[in-house]
């Protein structure tokens, strides 16, 4: 997978990731308080953080830099 593929994949990753924050934080509060929907809201957070570092690793390579793991 090149890198503008990764990128294209990820911004479609983060949308979702970001709509489902979204509708879970505006949802009724029964509903946000079980546990479904509390292990979502987190999974998508994460989803969101590693994608977020995954693009900063991506662009660095495209930069020719390095990741910061030495390598």
């Amino acid at each position: 997978m090149n890198n503008a593929e990764i990128i294209e994949k990820s911004r479609i990753c983060l949308a979702q990731a970001k709509a489902l924050v979204y509708e879970l934080d505006n949802a009724p509060v029964y509903i946000r308080r079980t546990e479904n929907a509390i292990k979502a809201r987190s999974t998508a957070v994460s989803a969101i953080q590693l994608v977020a570092e995954l693009l900063k690793r991506v662009k660095a390579e495209g930069e020719g830099g390095s990741n910061g793991e030495g390598g």
